[in-house]
């Protein structure tokens, strides 16, 4: 089967309020910029785009209080019993932790021909979804996006359609951030996750010190299986109740080490600024 030639497009890290994280953000040396509210599902975002073509999208429900209670109630379940969506399978659900990064997605040119190699390798998924987003400059923002039940593997998304003159901007940065170096991700059993991978006929392999790398999405899988297991690579936490990145790592032109930035005390995050290559 002729694999999938996919490339990063963007992590998501959830917040609970929009306005405030991205002063923060700001504050840290970032351009961030308000992308505007999703059409299907009650949730805004911004966003921080970098000069490589990846983003992070800071993401938010509008009614938080009211969504988590429908999931902690259960109510949430028979809501979507009956449909297969990424707000079911992937966003709601990270509801019931604190907020931080939660997910990844990745781009393919044609994603109905993505949607049918997926299927084909027996990975439950939904179909292709017709997704847009209202710009606040009034335009609209148009994509498909197919996503696995399992959030060991990320989004996929097609490539976005602009209605209007006005598109997501930004790219440059005060802390000279120029795009995604890797993404941490903890998983507690990494096997599956391989078989997936290979599935989709992309090239990954697992290292000496039992981490599984993925190539050419900067993303690498730590099989951490206990909360105190996050100390392995650095990070404060990590919850094994659910695989999900823990750390992220931005190229920067200005560092020549590490540079852990001071996030905000409520996000379950770990963001660095490395050195370019």
């Amino acid at each position: 089967m002729k694999g999938l030639t996919l490339r990063l497009h963007h992590v998501v890290l959830r917040v609970d309020d929009l306005e405030k994280a991205v002063i923060a953000f700001e504050a840290l040396g970032f351009s961030v910029t308000f992308g505007g509210q999703h059409e299907s599902s009650p949730t805004e975002n911004a966003l921080i785009h970098f000069r490589d073509g990846t983003y992070i999208e800071l993401f938010c429900f509008t009614r938080p209080r009211l969504v988590r209670f429908l999931v902690r109630a259960g109510f949430a379940d028979l809501l979507y019993k009956n449909t297969s969506n990424h707000l079911k399978f992937r966003f709601a659900e990270t509801l019931r932790f604190p907020p931080g990064l939660v997910d990844f997605a990745v781009c393919h040119d044609a994603i109905e021909s993505c949607a049918a190699v997926l299927g084909r390798s027996d990975i439950a998924c939904t179909p292709a979804q017709a997704m847009a987003r209202v710009l606040p400059s009034g335009g609209r923002l148009q994509w498909q996006m197919v996503t696995p039940f399992d959030p060991a593997l990320p989004l996929f998304v097609g490539d976005f359609d602009f209605e209007g003159d006005s598109k997501d901007g930004g790219g440059e940065h005060e802390n000279a951030a120029v795009g995604i170096a890797n993404i941490d991700f903890a998983a507690s059993h990494l096997q599956p996750i391989s078989d997936y991978w290979r599935c989709l006929g992309v090239e990954s392999e697992f290292a000496s010190d039992g981490t599984y790398s993925v190539e050419g999405l900067q993303t690498t899988y730590h099989p951490l299986a206990a909360p105190d297991g996050g100390r392995e690579i650095g990070v404060k936490w990590f919850s094994a109740a659910r695989p999900k990145p823990v750390r992220l790592d931005l190229f920067s032109e200005s560092v020549s080490c590490a540079q852990e930035l001071d996030l905000p005390e409520d996000l379950h995050a770990v963001i660095r600024l490395v050195p370019c290559l």
